[in-house]
């Protein structure tokens, strides 16, 4: 969930997918989006892969967020979509069998007010033409909703939404018009993300800090400061002391770390992609200060990056807009998410993706329920702007009754975040108990 830019898509800057070679456009994206998207069941629930670069998967499942009780739903069946990039070169295929489990586990249970939930997976394969016949498909399906996971093609799928009125729900949001559009209900975001990372910074007595840096696109600047705010904001942190930026093609950061070590930082913040964090954490450890703490985010932070580091990564500190997989201190609600994600897809990768998805058709179960009746998209995209402190129980508390702290970027409710600090090998342990709003903080 590469490299720090292609792994979030910051700012504006597209990421790179697999090229599509357009030799007849139309009839060529006619077959790629025959084989994104597919047709749905009302019953069942499966996930096909249709080639390396494109998925194809339509399920009607089902998910936990709503009712309980068992039997069969009988109603008309509630379309809804999961769109993003799931196959491609740089993927996020965790997503998928989340939303594929979820809504599962919802129709077994007798759907939502006796109808089930038809779920369509579209993978926009890191394409924006692709990207937006998923939605023109989703507005041609009367889709009542879609929901996001990470894509950075929403400057060309958002607007198909917009005109049919249909919500996009749930995503990490990364470019602009996630920010402002009124039909946008992001779970996470990259200032959220970045200020996850430097309030975890300043939790363990660091008081100066210095953040090394990627130029990832129009928003770095911005996102960076998120960060720099949240340190000067955690319980120790007091100034950011310089801010320095690299180039992709770094190979030796001990010219960096040496300019912020010397500058005062004690702590050093880095918004780096996975592969890069042993060369610039081996630049540490031979520096005038070997016990300089590292902050990151737990989505540049894989599992199998940080059983890679071993001792090197033994009290780094991770931030993160929501609960990570694996760390230690979860509520149950969250290991029986993961469960039933296992029991579902065996083979199934988690990270932060996979529990947005599940918070994601939790939410959109519940609009649908309290619509009653006949569900549409005009009552979901109503619903949605009626959530107050809604508990998935696998994200943090969701309110859609007020605009997002950020000037300029209303639909970014959430600024709420975690801190966790690995210790012994790979084990991340919480250092904040509950969710800390950032809000007040980086709003301003």
């Amino acid at each position: 969930m590469g490299h720090f830019s292609k792994l979030f898509g910051h700012g504006e800057e597209p990421r790179r997918g697999r090229a599509l070679v357009l030799v007849a456009a139309l009839a060529l994206i006619a077959a790629l989006v025959l084989s994104a998207c597919g047709g749905g069941s009302s019953s069942s629930s499966s996930s096909e892969s249709t080639g390396a670069s494109e998925e194809s998967t339509e399920a009607s499942s089902e998910t936990s967020g709503g009712e309980e009780g068992g039997g069969e739903a009988s109603g008309e069946p509630i379309p809804i979509m999961a769109l993003g990039t799931f196959e491609a070169t740089v993927a996020y295929p965790e997503g998928p069998p989340a939303f594929e489990a979820q809504v599962e586990k919802i129709n077994k249970e007798g759907g939502v007010n006796g109808s089930e939930l038809e779920l369509t997976i579209c993978n926009d394969q890191g394409n924006p033409q692709v990207a937006s016949h998923c939605a023109q498909e989703a507005v041609e399906k009367h889709d009542v909703a879609v929901m996001g996971s990470y894509s950075v093609q929403a400057a060309a799928f958002i607007p198909i939404l917009e005109s049919a009125h249909i919500p996009y729900i749930g995503a990490d949001a990364t470019q602009s018009i996630e920010s402002t559009s009124e039909i946008s209900f992001p779970i996470e975001n990259q200032y959220g993300l970045y200020g996850s990372m430097g309030y975890a910074a300043g939790t363990k007595g660091c008081k100066k800090a210095g953040i090394i840096t990627e130029n990832y696109g129009a928003a770095t600047a911005s996102e960076d400061e998120a960060a720099a705010k949240a340190f000067e904001g955690s319980p120790d942190g007091e100034t950011m002391v310089k801010r320095i930026e690299v180039g992709s093609t770094t190979t030796d950061y001990a010219p960096p770390i040496a300019t912020l070590l010397s500058a005062g930082a004690e702590c050093i913040i880095s918004p780096l992609p996975p592969e890069e964090l042993p060369k610039m954490i081996s630049a540490i450890k031979q520096s005038s200060d070997p016990e300089a703490q590292v902050a990151v985010t737990a989505a540049s932070l894989p599992i199998e990056e940080l059983e890679a580091l071993g001792t090197q990564g033994e009290g780094m500190l991770v931030g993160s807009a929501g609960y990570v997989p694996g760390a230690e201190g979860a509520p149950a609600e969250v290991t029986e998410a993961l469960k039933m994600v296992e029991e579902f897809e065996p083979s199934a990768e988690h990270n932060t993706f996979t529990l947005a998805a599940i918070a994601a058709v939790r939410i959109v179960a519940h609009v649908a329920e309290e619509a009653g009746g006949e569900v549409t998209a005009e009552s979901m995209l109503k619903g949605m702007g009626e959530l107050n402190e809604f508990e998935t129980g696998v994200a943090p508390p969701y309110t859609t009754t007020k605009e997002g702290p950020l000037p300029g970027k209303p639909r970014l409710f959430n600024l709420q975040v975690l801190a966790y600090e690995v210790q012994a090998g790979s084990k991340q342990v919480p250092i904040t108990k509950k969710f800390v709003d950032l809000g007040p903080i980086i709003g301003g």
